[in-house]
């Protein structure tokens, strides 16, 4: 009868920012459970698997009717089967032709069934599916059709109530809100938002907030609500084995700290009252997701193969070094990577490149036991490995499996487990490298690249990107000039 009027009090009051850290009454996740499993007092090193693709591929079921561009996506273990939400739409960019698939799989991904889609004739993306208390849930983000601009409009959820069967979606959230990642940890759901003026030339204010909840549907503010406000908007954040939260951030539309990432960090028992350095690192880590294996927190995030971004033009300021630095970032080279953190320096170094190239980074990770993970990512053309980020905006995408495995290679007198053998993987119905998915890319997957649309593509970002400025300035001079361009 306590531990119930305990757990009750959690959910009817607002989170604090300090004290002991809340407990709800969700079971522990499945990543949690395995994670108990990891020594920590192994050191282990990172595996990757070869590359097997999704979509497209002859495993997918027919008439999904696929446009050029797969991207944006979530995977998500339930009730035995391997769930896969993802964007497809003409480009990159904003659609009204963008629609949100979901299929599933029995078997890891050897097979596919669909499931169900989503259209609103407006841009979809920024999906998420977690499980909470044995429920799956789908959240996802409506946006504007037009390309050139960044309009949040509504958050989206829907949840599974059978094969093949979802419930009608339904708003939930602010306005103008991005939902961006979520977790099931210490008996609650958590989750990180964004909400303000993105890719705006003025003073940026976003606000990054932070939430819990206890059924994946009411969330409450963890500590004042916002945890960050300036100009960083995906955060990502993972709980350590003390119960320390860490975080990192993409600060894309730069702020005093300056352009870059962030790397955030709160004590245990006060999850809501996140440490921020004073300057942001240089680099920037777009599309990032932290997960833990046991002691160690890693990160997947999309890598820059040019200058950090933060570090471009310095002898300039304002909206014109803004303007270069989003501009010589989207001509760059740009790969899906792995990172380590490293506690006492609060940054993130490099272990390894997933396979990947052009558009690429938005990446999904399932915990399959205590040393695996099942990673889905989207990219460009593997053999492109020059081309820009926005040529690849501009060209199809496609999304594809690796497997990371974390192998032992020292202990403290003692053996560590065994590594996790090939054939314990193909046993579990993951590809490994060594059967017939190894062969299953060809030089034009995802899919040949046409002269014609690459040509079209690059005049009309042109001319988006003309008009845009043309816009700002007629509301510059029509502000006046002590308007400081807001």
């Amino acid at each position: 009868m306590c531990g119930f009027l305990l757990a009750f009090a959690a959910v009817a009051r607002p989170l604090s920012a300090g004290g002991v850290e809340p407990r709800g009454p969700l079971t522990a996740s499945n990543d949690e459970r395995l994670d108990l499993q990891v020594d920590p007092d192994v050191a282990y090193r990172a595996v990757l698997s070869n590359p097997v693709p999704v979509v497209p591929s002859p495993s997918l079921p027919p008439g999904l009717g696929l446009q050029q561009s797969n991207n944006n996506l979530s995977i998500a273990l339930h009730q035995g089967r391997l769930f896969l939400a993802f964007r497809n739409a003409p480009l990159h960019f904003a659609s009204a032709k963008a629609r949100l698939i979901v299929l599933s799989s029995p078997d890891l991904g050897r097979t596919w069934v669909y499931e169900t889609s989503f259209a609103t004739g407006r841009d979809l993306r920024e999906p998420f599916l977690l499980e909470v208390d044995g429920r799956l849930l789908l959240y996802y983000a409506e946006l504007g059709d037009h390309a050139y601009t960044f309009e949040p409009l509504a958050l989206w959820r829907s949840s599974r109530c059978g094969p093949r069967c979802w419930t009608a979606a339904e708003k939930w959230g602010g306005p103008g809100e991005i939902a961006w990642d979520f977790k099931v940890r210490a008996g609650r759901a958590w989750m990180t938002s964004y909400r303000g003026k993105h890719y705006d030339l003025g003073t940026p204010s976003i606000d990054i907030r932070f939430r819990s909840s206890v059924d994946g549907l009411a969330w409450q503010d963890v500590g004042s609500g916002s945890v960050y406000r300036g100009g960083a908007t995906e955060a990502s954040f993972e709980f350590d084995r003390r119960g320390a939260l860490w975080a990192i951030t993409r600060n894309e539309d730069g702020d005093a700290t300056g352009f870059g990432s962030q790397v955030a960090s709160a004590e245990p028992g006060a999850p809501g009252s996140w440490r921020f350095p004073a300057h942001s690192n240089p680099s920037r880590f777009d599309s990032p997701r932290l997960f833990r294996h046991g002691q160690q927190i890693y990160l997947l995030a999309r890598r820059d193969l040019g200058p950090p971004a933060g570090a471009r033009f310095p002898s300039l300021s304002g909206e014109f070094r803004k303007l270069l630095v989003w501009a010589s970032y989207s001509l760059q080279p740009k790969r899906t990577a792995l990172y380590r953190l490293d506690p006492a320096s609060r940054r993130f170094d490099l272990v390894c490149d997933l396979p990947s190239a052009g558009d690429t980074a938005f990446p999904s990770i399932v915990r399959l036991s205590a040393h695996e993970f099942l990673i889905a990512n989207y990219s460009s053309a593997f053999h492109h490995a020059d081309r820009s980020w926005i040529w690849g905006q501009l060209n199809g995408t496609g999304i594809y499996f690796v497997r990371l495995r974390f192998e032992p290679v020292a202990t403290r007198g003692r053996p560590g487990p065994a590594a996790t053998t090939v054939a314990q993987a193909s046993e579990a119905g993951l590809a490994t490298g060594a059967g017939a998915h190894t062969t299953a890319f060809d030089e034009d997957w995802p899919r040949p690249e046409r002269l014609r649309g690459r040509l079209a593509g690059v005049g009309a970002i042109s001319i988006g990107a003309f008009a845009i400025l043309r816009r700002r300035r007629r509301l510059a001079s029509l502000r006046g000039p002590n308007s400081n361009g807001r």
